[in-house]
């Protein structure tokens, strides 16, 4: 039931790989706890948020049970998320573009 309430999950061959959970008006530590039942299928968990949160994630993720896969876990800000997302949108143009 917690991974339904995840905020995105990319997955490959019906599998989740990625989730994330984007923390703005909910408390951060909900969301590494809906995360965390992706574990035992190896996804790559991230927590993005504004930069001035980072030291929650950090106080959150050194403590029981995080700290056990705090290798799994990444936070990144909106504006690093943002900066994906116009890559990838250029990217995904050009290709489109150059494959016509």
């Amino acid at each position: 039931k917690l991974v339904s309430q995840i905020d995105v999950l990319w997955f490959k061959d019906e599998v989740p790989k990625y989730g994330f959970e984007v923390e703005h008006s909910t408390k951060m530590i909900t969301g590494l706890q809906r995360l965390c039942q992706l574990k035992p299928l190896s996804a790559k968990l991230f927590i993005i948020a504004s930069s001035k949160d980072f030291y929650l994630f950090e106080k959150y993720i050194n403590t029981d049970p995080y700290f056990k896969y705090k290798t799994d876990f990444r936070f990144r800000e909106y504006k690093q998320l943002e900066n994906f997302f116009k890559a990838v949108s250029e990217f995904s143009a050009i290709n489109d573009t150059f494959l016509k």
